[in-house]
């Protein structure tokens, strides 16, 4: 392989690990700048933290189609 051909090699690894880390530089930086009220306000559960009773269920009843040309009334 000639120079040109190392060269271009080169620029064609470095230039996206160089955006690569510029981006992640940057968002890290974002994320230290942001307020620790507002991380704190949008909790999440974590996965190894069991479900409390006060978060609602889904329920089980059918949505009702709405391309239905017919209503049904419960009762």
């Amino acid at each position: 392989m000639g120079t040109q051909e190392w060269i271009l090699l080169t620029l064609v690894l470095v230039i996206p690990l160089l955006i690569a880390i510029v981006v992640t530089l940057w968002t890290l930086e974002q994320a230290l700048k942001r307020n620790k009220k507002n991380r704190e306000d949008k909790a999440v559960r974590r996965a190894s933290e069991p479900v409390s009773e006060e978060t609602p269920r889904a329920t089980t009843e059918p949505v009702p189609d709405p391309d239905s040309s017919r209503l049904e009334v419960p009762g």
